[in-house]
């Protein structure tokens, strides 16, 4: 694996994750962070939904799941995950890739479209189907985006 690969560190939620270490018994982290819940573009996997939960990612790749929400378990499913992607490396690097916050530019009719690409309605923005996506993903979208920032 890439150098690049080896200063990273993974959480499924990483802005829950990351604001621990530093405090108490774990140390500081000084790496880039990867989130498999808002980096990785899931849509490779068919039966996975854009903003999948753990369980819906060890599940979706047939790994059995005997405990849900535990920081351990957690682990472990995301590790066995990453075992069972061909190209692992290249989706790590394209979650490395910048992303921007992105406004869906759909009709009330067409919001499926903005939903089902794992746009989040509200949320940050009120009023609005809202995502972060790297320039790359930006183009593989059925509809128009606007960029927030």
């Amino acid at each position: 694996m890439c150098k690049l690969l080896r200063s990273i560190a993974f959480a499924h939620n990483a802005a829950f994750d990351k604001k621990w270490f530093g405090k108490g018994n774990l140390p500081s982290l000084d790496k880039h962070w990867i989130c498999s819940l808002d980096d990785i573009n899931w849509s490779f996997k068919k039966n996975i939904k854009s903003k999948p939960s753990v369980t819906d990612l060890a599940l979706g790749f047939n790994i059995p799941v005997w405990n849900l929400h535990r920081a351990l378990s957690d682990c472990y499913y995301i590790s066995e995950v990453f075992k069972k992607i061909d190209n692992l490396e290249d989706i790590l690097l394209k979650a490395t890739e910048p992303k921007y916050l992105y406004k869906a530019i759909v009709s009330y009719e067409d919001r499926s479209l903005a939903k089902n690409a794992g746009f989040r309605w509200n949320s940050p923005v009120q009023g609005a189907w809202t995502k972060k996506l790297s320039e790359t993903e930006v183009t593989e979208l059925d509809f128009k985006v606007e960029i927030l920032n």
